[in-house]
């Protein structure tokens, strides 16, 4: 009973306080762009890109390195420096904007300062690809790539000639960047400005297509990242009348969200107005996406339920589509029992349990009680419950067996009567109305007085 105590209280103070599973993740990140290449290679807009992702990641929790213009020895002095930063890092990722190129199927990076008059210049005057990643893989429990890397490259074709017709069809050198194989790599994504062996646009405004989705899209709170990188794709699609489509290869293992946290007010799937990091938010009325597709525009931030989530049922084929690993059913187990809905186990599997306490949760929000889980109905489950997921993570992910335990099984001795969910005393964005002042006075004075006399410890 003192650790489900100890759980509701840690849950209320870290919606009060905005906390996040990222507050305690150490995240580091390497930016580099380049533009200032000898012409014609030269390009405007990768320096500002990297400058305006750089921002962006700090505000979401990454210490950040970063570079720009950078010659061979700058960029290979910054790749060191990320390195030692790396170590004990949770999360590690890499941005670069410039000229990139892949021969015989292994990608380079390309410094200002690069002249790749041979073959043999690669390996001195260019950064591999592969560098990047060892680094990354050494430490990092994720590791994420990105790269806005596939710019018109007169290097290539410079290269090709240089090598003769032979060695050419044999090196292949291309503009365009090779497919990396994330699946040896566990907790890896990687992601290009578009699909492998293709040219993306550097744009005509102040970033290129690419950066410019990545940046509407970073900071939205409680978005997996894989369904991020779905909308970058989406919003570069459209941007480039469908000549420019971005590319990810993932193995990542869970969810994984660039900025976790309560909703921000207003703000919808397809763009969030971000608020400074560390200040509470509250959550607000929502608003509908106008440019998402029909699976992303059935949720607000908020949580609430659109008219088409109503529409769209849930059910076996349904469900089979979004194909969960085991630790996702693990993650839909937990987060039902955390909003009060006895889901039986917290095991990496959906047991007739888990339909039952799926059922309650549909009702509960208004939808057809099927037991079964859409692509709307998934989403909506994690944003209701991301509060309390967020600090029974932040607390080491306590066992939940005796809540289980406690909503599965009344006394012996006593007349059967409802249980208490534990959603009733921790806070819902989806709730209209919360407790009355006074209630939350004497709950507060009580943690406060725990608190103070060492009976409630962080």
């Amino acid at each position: 009973m003192k650790r489900i105590v100890y759980f509701i209280t840690a849950t209320f103070l870290s919606v009060i306080l905005g906390c996040g599973p990222s507050a305690a993740e150490k995240r580091v990140a390497l930016v580099i762009g380049n533009g200032a290449y000898r012409a014609p290679l030269d390009l405007a807009n990768p320096p500002e890109d990297g400058r305006a992702v750089a921002d962006a990641l700090g505000r979401v929790g990454f210490e950040v390195i970063q570079g720009y213009d950078l010659k061979n020895a700058e960029m290979t002095a910054k790749l060191k420096e990320f390195s030692r930063a790396l170590q004990g890092a949770d999360v590690g990722l890499f941005f670069y904007a410039g000229h990139g190129m892949q021969v015989a199927g292994e990608n380079y990076l390309v410094p200002v300062d690069a002249v790749l008059k041979d073959e043999r210049d690669l390996e001195f005057d260019a950064v591999k690809l592969d560098s990047v990643m060892r680094q990354l893989q050494r430490d990092a429990k994720v590791k994420i790539v990105i790269l806005d890397a596939c710019r018109d490259n007169p290097l290539a074709a410079q290269l090709s000639r240089s090598m003769g017709a032979t060695r050419s069809r044999s090196l292949n050198p291309m503009a365009g960047m090779a497919p990396v194989d994330t699946q040896s790599a566990s907790g890896t994504m990687i992601a290009f400005a578009t699909a492998p062996g293709t040219i993306a646009s550097d744009g005509e405004g102040k970033h290129s297509p690419f950066t410019t989705a990545l940046l509407t899209h970073l900071e939205t709170p409680n978005l997996d990242i894989d369904l991020m990188m779905k909308r970058v794709r989406g919003d570069v699609s459209k941007t480039t009348g469908d000549h420019q489509q971005p590319w990810t290869n993932s193995s990542l293992i869970s969810e994984f969200y660039m900025k976790s946290g309560p909703a921000v007010p207003g703000a919808s799937a397809s763009g969030p107005a971000p608020a400074p990091q560390g200040q509470p938010v509250q959550t607000t009325a929502s608003i509908e996406p106008p440019q998402a597709n029909a699976a992303s525009r059935t949720l607000s931030t908020a949580g609430s339920v659109t008219n088409e989530l109503r529409a769209q049922r849930a059910d076996k084929a349904s469900e089979k589509d979004l194909a969960f690993s085991g630790e996702q059913m693990r993650d839909i187990n937990v987060r039902l029992i955390l909003l009060g809905h006895n889901a039986g186990s917290s095991g990496a599997s959906l047991t007739s349990g888990t339909r039952k306490a799926l059922s309650a949760f549909q009702s509960s929000a208004g939808l057809v009680p099927t037991g079964y889980l859409n692509r709307g109905q998934y989403e909506l489950l994690k944003t209701r419950s991301e509060p309390q997921f967020a600090a029974w993570v932040q607390q080491g992910r306590p066992p939940l067996a005796a809540a289980e335990a406690e909503a599965a099984t009344p006394a012996a001795d006593t007349p059967r009567r409802p249980s208490k969910p534990v959603r009733e005393h921790a806070p819902s964005s989806s709730r209209s109305s919360g407790p009355s002042s006074r209630e939350t006075g004497e709950f507060l004075g009580g943690v406060a007085r725990g608190l103070s006399r060492g009976r409630i410890g962080f």
